[in-house]
């Protein structure tokens, strides 16, 4: 995905009408039905539509085992830890983890927040982490388990 097709969908976030659980609502949400993204929970993490998440290019990978691998590509790296996006039940949460091991190309980690049947995105983790910002701001490093 080149970084004007990335910012495109990024601004087309912004026309969206605010829609979401009325525990969480802020002025700032872009979040409803027919929407790229459909649900936004802090707890539960963002739920896509499928044109988003075809539009993006996000990708997954299935979890297997208990040392995770992914590429540099899964990364995201916030103010003062790194995290990957984690896909269960429809939806995309960010996941703080510890590394193993670094190479030029991957990334070697644990945490206990997997479960057998979970996936980790592999490809636009930086589109979900701009989304992130864009729904909750300054809130967002505080949705990150």
């Amino acid at each position: 995905m080149s970084i004007l097709h990335f910012f495109m969908i990024l601004s087309s976030l912004h026309t969206l009408t605010p829609f979401v659980r009325a525990e969480e609502a802020t002025s700032s949400l872009n979040v409803g039905k027919n929407r790229a993204v459909r649900e936004a929970s802090m707890e539960d993490g963002l739920q896509l539509s499928e044109r988003a998440i075809k539009s993006a290019g996000i990708q997954t990978q299935r979890v297997s085992g208990g040392l995770l691998s992914v590429p540099r590509s899964a990364v995201v790296e916030f103010q003062d830890f790194t995290a990957v996006y984690r896909f269960r039940d429809g939806r995309f949460k960010a996941i703080e983890f510890d590394v193993v091991s670094k190479t030029s190309d991957r990334v070697s980690f644990t945490s206990g927040e997997f479960r057998s049947g979970d996936e980790i995105v592999t490809q636009g983790a930086a589109f979900l982490r701009a989304t992130d910002m864009d729904i909750w701001g300054p809130q967002a490093d505080t949705c990150v388990e």
